[in-house]
C-alpha cells in the first residue's frame, strides 16, 4: 500500500498443557474465552509501559487461538489478563506451564509451538498483573515463518503460515493439579468397623481441619478455599465439607503430605501408608511419626505429576480440562464412642435391689443411656426412656455432681448381668458390659436415680405472656452501646420492674432509697431505654404521695428486668395527661379484639445447638415414648367469633436425623410435621374459635421417627379473639377505628384507664364513666378516626416493683480517664476489688475499679448486657488518656444468665457465649478483641467469685502469692494422658536445663500410681503444673486420676501456675458447679492462676500454645496475661484463641 510502514500481527494459542511439558501435544485442547491483551513494551524490558492501558484486548476463539493486527514496528508483550484468574473465572485453579521454551520466548525466529508465558514472582500476582510473555520485537522481515500450529478453521484460519510480518508463535499453556480425599468415621457395623475402608452407612465427617505440607515440611498456604494463588491464601488449611470431602487445587508438581486434626479420634486400621500405591476410599492416615505434627494424623508423601495416571491408575487425567487429580488420599477415623469415656461402671446388691452406678470422664453430645438386664431368658430394658446425658441440662439432672449416673433394678434375678448403652445425638449407640452385681455390706447410701429424658420437662418454670396481636411481642433488647443515657446524672434512683403493669412508688419508699424527695416534684423526670416516660406525681386523681407509671414487659437473653430512672432535673418532666372520654353511643359495638398468648418454657439447656445469637434454652423434650403435653391459657375467648384462631408451634431439633412430630390440640389431631437435624422450625395451624376451650388448652406432641427422634419445644402461641372482660383486675385491649366497646369484669368501681401509643407507652389517663352491670363494673370507650389501645386496672391492682437502688454518678466515657489496669466488679464486691486495686497501685499500676452497674447505666440503659461491657472496653482503649493494658472481670459467670434453673444467680459478670466449631461456650476474650482475630487486645483474666467470701479469699490468695519469695528450685510438673508422651518430653526440653522437669506419663503408671505422683509433686510446691490429654470440665484423664474435688485437699504452701492442654477444664460458666480450673484457683493452696479452655478444640492447637507458654514462663520476665496472649498468636485456630481463658489476675508474674 503505497510504500507506507509495514503493519504487523501477533498471535497464536492458549491451551491446556495437561502434562506440563510446554509443548502442544496431540490430544491437548485450546482454551476458549480467555481474555488476552497486547501492550507496548518500548524499552524491551518485559514490563508493559502502561499496564492499565492495553492497545487491544480480545478473547480466544473456540480452539484457544487469538491474533492482534494493525501493530506498528515496536516491542510488545502479550498478557493473559488478571480477570481470567479471579473467583470462578476460567483459569482459577490453573498454573502456568513450567516448561517454557526460552528460545521461542524472545521471538527470534525459532519455529516452535512451545509455551511463552512467564510466571510472576509469586502466584497471587496473577490476580493483579496477569501472566505476561517475554518482550516481542516486531521489525521488517524478521518474524518467524514456520509455526506448525496453524488453525484450519474459525476466525484465525491459516495464521502462522509463511508471513514475515506476523509472529504467530506466542503460546500460553496451563495445567491443573489437585489433591483431594474424604474423611469418615470408620465405626461401621460388625466386621466393617475399623477396617480402613469407607463402607456404606459410615458417617462422613464435616468440619475436620486438613492441611497440606510440601516435601520440606512447610505448610502450603492454600487458604480456606483450598486454591493456591487466590486472595485468601494463608496457612491454616481447609475444613471438610458436609460430605467429608476436602480438596487442594492449583498445585505445582512435587511431593506433598496431608495432615488432619483428628477431632479426638485415632486412625483406623489397617492403613495404606504409601498413597502412591493407593486405591480410593481406603485409609491413608496414621499417627505422626515424624515429630513435626504432634497429635495429628498424617499421610505418607504423595507425588503429584501432571498428566500421570498413577502407578495404580489412581489419578484422574482430564485432557479436555487440562487437569490431573489424585482424589484418593483418605482418612478413616475411629472417633471415641460418642465422645463418652466411661471411667467406672459397677453393680451391687443392696437389700432387695441391684444398684447400678457409673461415671464418665468426658462427654460430648451424649443424649443419654439405656440400662439392660440380661439373663437366661434374654435381655430386658430397665429404663422406660433414656437416662438424660450431658447434651441436656435441667434443674433436676444438675443436682448430680459432675458426670455421675445411677439406676436400680427393683426386680433382679440371681443370674442377671447388666449392660449400659450410651446414645449420641447422631443416633450412634455403644454398648458397655456385661457386668455382674457384687454384694455390698457397707453402709454407703446408694445414689439417687438419675433423671430420665421423659422427666426433664417436669420442671415447672416457664414464662407466659399476652400481647395485642397488632402490637407484637414484648420488647426485646437491641442494645445500643453508642447512645448516651440521659438519666445518668447520679441525682436519682433506679426502679426495677419485671412484668407489664401499673406501678406505684410512695414518697417514703423513694426517700428510703436515697432519692431527694424535697426537690421540686414538677422537675421529677423518669427515663427508660433512653426515652422519657410520662408519670403521675403527687396526690391528684387519688394518688398516694409518690409516683405512678406504666411499664411494658421486657426480656433479653440476659434479663427480664426493666430499669426506670427517676431523677430530679432542672426542667419540668413529662406527665400523664388526664382527659374525659366522650359518649360511645351511636357507634358499632365490638364484641372482641385480637390477642396472642405465648408459652415459652425455659427448663433445658443444650450447648450442642449452634444457633448464633439465639439462646440455647428450651422447654419440654419431644420423644417417641410419651406425649409432651403443654397447657396454654386463653382467657375469656370469644368462641362465637367468625375469625379463626392461629396456633403456632416452634420446635428445635436435637438429634441428627429427620424428625416426625404428631401434633394434637385439645385432643384433635392436627397432623404430622417434619424437619431435620438441629433445625428450628415454626409450624402454623388455623383453627375455628370453637375449638378453643373456655380457659385451658392442651397441645400434645409426640415424635414418630423412632427412639432417637428427639426435639425440644421452643415456644407455642395462640392468636385468638378475646372478649372485653377483665382478667384478675386488669385488661389491655384495643378498639378499632369507628367502633366502641364495653369493658366489663371488674370487681371494683375504682378504675384507672390509660391510653397507650404504638410502642405500648402510656400517653394519658382517660376518665371514664364506670357502670355496674351483671354483678361487675365496666365502662364504654370508643375510637373515631384511628384505632386506639388501652390498659385498665382496678385501683388496688398492680404488681410491686422488684427493688429501688440509688444511682451513683459515673463518667466512663470521659477521655480524661487513665488506667493501666481496669477491674470490673459488681457493687457488692467493691471492697475486695478496691483492696486488689490498692495492691496493684502500690506495684506501680494506674488502677481503676469500675462498677459493672455503672457500665450498664452508661451503655445499655441499666440492663445487663455483654455488648455494654464490650462497648466500655472499646471506648477505654480508643478514647482514654491512658488506655488500659490489663483487665480483670471480678465475678462468676453462667450460661444460666436468667436463673432459669432456680439455683440462685451465678451470672454476676456475664461472659460472651458464642458458637465454636462444636458447641456454644464462653469467651471473655471477645470483650476486648476488636480486630476479630480471637486474641484479646487487652490482657484479661477473670476472678470467678460467686460470693462475697470467695471474692475476699481470692484477693487474699493473690496477695499471698505476691509475697512468695524466690524458689530454691523451679519445678516443671508435666502430666500426660495416654498418647501424649512425646508432648511431655518436648515441653520438658523447652523448659530448659535450669528447670527441673518431672514427667508423669499415664502409659507408664497405673492410674492409682499416677494419682499418687500428681499429689506428691503438687504438694512439693511445683512452680508450673501442665496436664496434656483428654479431659472434661471436672477431670484430667479420668475421675480416679485428678478431679474437681481434689484441689481442696492439696497441702502445698507455695502456689503454682496450672495449665490444662485439654478440653473443657476451664468451663467457668457452668451453671451448677465449678470447673476444675476454678477449683484449682479457689482452693486455699492449689494455683495462683489457671489457663485452660471452655471448649473442645484440637490437641495440635492446644499443644502449640502450651509450648509457647513453657518456653517463656520460667524467665520471670512476662506477666501471665502477656504470655497467654503471645501463646494465642502461635496458633491460627480462632476457636482455640477464643476459648482459652485465664482464671486469675493477668498482671501476675509467675514465680
Amino acid at each position: 500500500g503505497g510504500g507506507g510502514a509495514p503493519i504487523y500481527s501477533i498471535g497464536n494459542r492458549v491451551w491446556f498443557d495437561t502434562d506440563d511439558d510446554g509443548i502442544i501435544d496431540p490430544g491437548e485442547s485450546g482454551i476458549s474465552g480467555v481474555s488476552v491483551s497486547v501492550l507496548l513494551d518500548s524499552d524491551s524490558n518485559g514490563v508493559p509501559d502502561t499496564p492499565g492501558s492495553p492497545l487491544q484486548t480480545i478473547t480466544t476463539d473456540a480452539n484457544g487461538y487469538y491474533r492482534f493486527d494493525s501493530l506498528q514496528a515496536n516491542n510488545y508483550v502479550v498478557r493473559i489478563d488478571p480477570s481470567n484468574f479471579g473467583p470462578s473465572a476460567i483459569l482459577e485453579g490453573y498454573r502456568n506451564t513450567t516448561g517454557t521454551n526460552t528460545a521461542d520466548a524472545d521471538s527470534s525466529g525459532a519455529s516452535s509451538n512451545a509455551e511463552n508465558g512467564v510466571s510472576p514472582t509469586s502466584a497471587p500476582d496473577v490476580l493483579t498483573d496477569g501472566l505476561l510473555s517475554n518482550s516481542i520485537n516486531l521489525a521488517p522481515a524478521s518474524e518467524p515463518t514456520s509455526e506448525p500450529d496453524v488453525p484450519t478453521s474459525g476466525p484465525y484460519a491459516g495464521q502462522g503460515s509463511l508471513d514475515q510480518f506476523a509472529d504467530m508463535t506466542v503460546d500460553f499453556g496451563f495445567f491443573g493439579l489437585s489433591l483431594s480425599g474424604t474423611v469418615w468415621d470408620d465405626r461401621g457395623p460388625g466386621a466393617e468397623t475399623n477396617n480402613g475402608i469407607l463402607d456404606s452407612g459410615e458417617t462422613l465427617l464435616s468440619g475436620i481441619v486438613v492441611k497440606l505440607y510440601d516435601s520440606t515440611g512447610t505448610e502450603v498456604p492454600v487458604g480456606p478455599d483450598g486454591i493456591l494463588g487466590t486472595a485468601d491464601d494463608a496457612n491454616g488449611g481447609v475444613t471438610t465439607d458436609a460430605s467429608g470431602n476436602y480438596r487442594f487445587e492449583c498445585l505445582a508438581a512435587g511431593d506433598y503430605r496431608v495432615v488432619i486434626e483428628p477431632s479426638g479420634g485415632s486412625s483406623s486400621d489397617p492403613t495404606e501408608s504409601n498413597p502412591n500405591l493407593n486405591f480410593d476410599f481406603n485409609d491413608n492416615g496414621f499417627p505422626d511419626n515424624t515429630g513435626s505434627y504432634p497429635g495429628d494424623l498424617i499421610s505418607g508423601m504423595v507425588t503429584l505429576t501432571p498428566g500421570y495416571t498413577g502407578a495404580q491408575g489412581n489419578n484422574v487425567v482430564n485432557m479436555a480440562a487440562g487437569h490431573t487429580s489424585d482424589p484418593t488420599v483418605d482418612f478413616g477415623i475411629m472417633l471415641a464412642p460418642l465422645q463418652v469415656k466411661l471411667d467406672r461402671f459397677e453393680a451391687y446388691y443392696k437389700g432387695d435391689r441391684v444398684f447400678l452406678e457409673w461415671n464418665t470422664g468426658g462427654e460430648t453430645d451424649n443424649l443419654g443411656f439405656n440400662v439392660y438386664r440380661s439373663n437366661g431368658g434374654g435381655s430386658s430394658l430397665l429404663t422406660e426412656s433414656p437416662i438424660a446425658g450431658s447434651a441436656l441440662r435441667t434443674a433436676v439432672n444438675m443436682k448430680v455432681t459432675g458426670n455421675e449416673y445411677s439406676w436400680s433394678d427393683r426386680d433382679p434375678s440371681q443370674d442377671a448381668s447388666y449392660y449400659l448403652e450410651d446414645i449420641d445425638l447422631d443416633g450412634t449407640r455403644t454398648l458397655h458390659g456385661p457386668i455382674r452385681p457384687k454384694m455390698d455390706f457397707s453402709y454407703r447410701a446408694p445414689r439417687a436415680e438419675s433423671v430420665l429424658l421423659t422427666g426433664m420437662g417436669n420442671v415447672n418454670r416457664f414464662r407466659k405472656r399476652e400481647y395485642l396481636s397488632d402490637q407484637g411481642p414484648v420488647h426485646s433488647l437491641a442494645e445500643d452501646t453508642n447512645g448516651n443515657n440521659p438519666a445518668v446524672s447520679g441525682a436519682g434512683v433506679k426502679i426495677f420492674v419485671r412484668d407489664s403493669g401499673r406501678y406505684r412508688v410512695t414518697i417514703s419508699e423513694l426517700a428510703a432509697s436515697g432519692f431527694d424527695v424535697n426537690t421540686n416534684p414538677d422537675n421529677w423526670r423518669m427515663f427508660e431505654g433512653g426515652r422519657e416516660v410520662p408519670i403521675a406525681v403527687g396526690t391528684s386523681g387519688g394518688l398516694t404521695p409518690g409516683i405512678e407509671f406504666i411499664a411494658n414487659g421486657f426480656e433479653s437473653k440476659f434479663a427480664d428486668e426493666q430499669v426506670f430512672y427517676l431523677v430530679s432535673g432542672e426542667t419540668r418532666g413529662q406527665r400523664l395527661a388526664t382527659y374525659g372520654e366522650k359518649s360511645a353511643e351511636g357507634q358499632s359495638k365490638s364484641g372482641s379484639f385480637r390477642v396472642t398468648t405465648v408459652r415459652k418454657d425455659r427448663t433445658i439447656y443444650a450447648s450442642s445447638i449452634l444457633n448464633a445469637e439465639k439462646e440455647n434454652w428450651f422447654g419440654a423434650p419431644v420423644l417417641s415414648s410419651q406425649d409432651a403435653v403443654l397447657e396454654i391459657r386463653t382467657a375469656n375467648p370469644d368462641l362465637n367469633s367468625a375469625r379463626e384462631a392461629r396456633l403456632r408451634v416452634k420446635l428445635q431439633g436435637l438429634s441428627s436425623q429427620q424428625h416426625l412430630v404428631n401434633i394434637k390440640f385439645n385432643g384433635e389431631v392436627l397432623g404430622t410435621v417434619d424437619y431435620f437435624g438441629q433445625e428450628n422450625r415454626e409450624f402454623e395451624f388455623m383453627l375455628p374459635m370453637s375449638s378453643l376451650s373456655g380457659e385451658i388448652n392442651s397441645v400434645e406432641l409426640r415424635a414418630s421417627g423412632g427412639p432417637e427422634d428427639v426435639s425440644l419445644v421452643d415456644e407455642i402461641s395462640i392468636r385468638y379473639s378475646k372478649k372485653f372482660i377483665a382478667d384478675e383486675g386488669a385488661l389491655r385491649f384495643a378498639v378499632k377505628a369507628g367502633q366502641s366497646a364495653f369493658i366489663t369484669g371488674f370487681d371494683s368501681s375504682d378504675l384507672d384507664v390509660y391510653e397507650l401509643d404504638n410502642d405500648g407507652r402510656a400517653i394519658g389517663k382517660a376518665l371514664v364513666n364506670v357502670k355496674s352491670e351483671g354483678g361487675s363494673f365496666g365502662f364504654s370507650i370508643r375510637a373515631f378516626g384511628i384505632s386506639r389501645e388501652f390498659v385498665a386496672y382496678e385501683r388496688s391492682a398492680g404488681p410491686a416493683v422488684l427493688r429501688i437502688e440509688r444511682d451513683t454518678h459515673s463518667d466512663l466515657r470521659s477521655s480524661d480517664n487513665m488506667a493501666d489496669l481496669v477491674i470490673v466488679a459488681p457493687s457488692r464486691f467493691m471492697k475486695p476489688a478496691s483492696q486488689l486495686a490498692e495492691i496493684r497501685s502500690e506495684q506501680g499500676f494506674a488502677t481503676i475499679v469500675v462498677s459493672v452497674e455503672d457500665i450498664y447505666d452508661e451503655y445499655s440503659f441499666g440492663r445487663k448486657s455483654d455488648l455494654a461491657i464490650r462497648g466500655f472496653f472499646r471506648d477505654a482503649l480508643k478514647s482514654w488518656k491512658l488506655a488500659p493494658e490489663y483487665a480483670i472481670l471480678f465475678g462468676d459467670a453462667s450460661y444460666d444468665m436468667r436463673d432459669y434453673l432456680g439455683q440462685g444467680m451465678r451470672d454476676i459478670i456475664p461472659t460472651r457465649l458464642f458458637d465454636s466449631e462444636t458447641m456454644e461456650t464462653a469467651s471473655d476474650s471477645w470483650f476486648v478483641d476488636f480486630d476479630g482475630d480471637g486474641i484479646e487486645d487487652i490482657a484479661t483474666g477473670r476472678l470467678p467469685a460467686a460470693t462475697y467470701e470467695e471474692a475476699v479469699n481470692m484477693v487474699e490468695k493473690l496477695e499471698r502469692y505476691d509475697r512468695q519469695g524466690a524458689r530454691l528450685k523451679r519445678v516443671n510438673l508435666l502430666i500426660a494422658d495416654d498418647g501424649y508422651e512425646e508432648t511431655n518430653a518436648r515441653l520438658a526440653l523447652l523448659a530448659g536445663r535450669e528447670v527441673e522437669s518431672i514427667t508423669l506419663d499415664r502409659s507408664q503408671l497405673s492410674d492409682g500410681e499416677l494419682r499418687d505422683r500428681i499429689f506428691e509433686n503438687m504438694n512439693e510446691n511445683a512452680m508450673v503444673v501442665t496436664y496434656t490429654g483428654h479431659g472434661s470440665s471436672g477431670i484430667w484423664g479420668g475421675y480416679n486420676i485428678f478431679n474437681q474435688n481434689d484441689p481442696g485437699t492439696l497441702t502445698n504452701n507455695r502456689l503454682s501456675f496450672a495449665m490444662a492442654l485439654s478440653c473443657l477444664n476451664g468451663l467457668f460458666h457452668n451453671a451448677s458447679s465449678d470447673s476444675l480450673a476454678e477449683r484449682l484457683f479457689k482452693a486455699e493452696n492449689g494455683s495462683a492462676a489457671v489457663w485452660s479452655s471452655t471448649g473442645s478444640t484440637y490437641s495440635s492447637n492446644q499443644i502449640t500454645m502450651g509450648e509457647t507458654v513453657i518456653e517463656n514462663i520460667f524467665g520471670g520476665k512476662y506477666r501471665i496475661g502477656d504470655l497467654t496472649r503471645a501463646a494465642k498468636r502461635s496458633t491460627s485456630s480462632v476457636d482455640a484463641r477464643m476459648t482459652w481463658q485465664l482464671i486469675g489476675d493477668p498482671t501476675t508474674v509467675i514465680k
